[in-house]
């Protein structure tokens, strides 16, 4: 199957198009917040995990609790609770609790912070060949760092979420 693919480029955009799907893509232009400013100063190592096994249980509880929730709620908060070389993953369904529990090295004595599991995965998913992640917080209502010690060029800022 042969289709037309018309390419068009002006000075701010450019755009592929196709009979069936049109793709837009637009220059903005003003002047962006330095990302550095957002990232507290003070963070400490609350835990390595490997980056992997993370990932998976983050998915284990967000698809189970995906099937579980009540549709009246938009998201699902993973509550994560850091102590003694443990991480638990846990979200609260209306029938019943998902939760997942892996081995850390963990730098504080006790943590215990609520997040969207889907912003933490998609940080994850998004270094791939990185065996391990560090995870950085400085309290439960600042964004935590996520970092990859493979790749120091590479980090992430998530925004925890308010306990409720």
């Amino acid at each position: 199957m042969t289709s037309r693919v018309t390419v068009k480029i002006k000075n701010t955009h450019i755009q592929v198009s196709t009979p069936y799907y049109s793709f837009t893509s637009k220059l903005l232009e003003g002047a962006f917040p330095d990302w550095r400013a957002a990232v507290p100063g003070d963070l400490e190592l609350a835990f390595r995990a490997n980056r992997e096994e993370l990932a998976n249980g983050l998915r284990t509880v967000g698809i189970l609790g995906m099937s579980q929730r009540d549709p009246n709620k938009g998201r699902i908060a993973a509550k994560v609770d850091v102590s003694s070389g443990r991480l638990d993953i846990r979200a609260d369904i209306v029938q019943k609790k998902v939760e997942h529990t892996m081995n850390v090295e963990e730098n504080v004595e006790k943590h215990v912070f609520q997040i969207n599991y889907r912003y933490l995965l998609d940080a994850l998913d998004a270094m791939p060949d990185c065996e391990n992640v560090d995870v950085y917080l400085r309290d439960t209502q600042s964004a935590c760092h996520v970092k990859f010690p493979e790749d120091e060029s590479t980090s992430f800022l998530v925004m925890l979420l308010k306990d409720n």
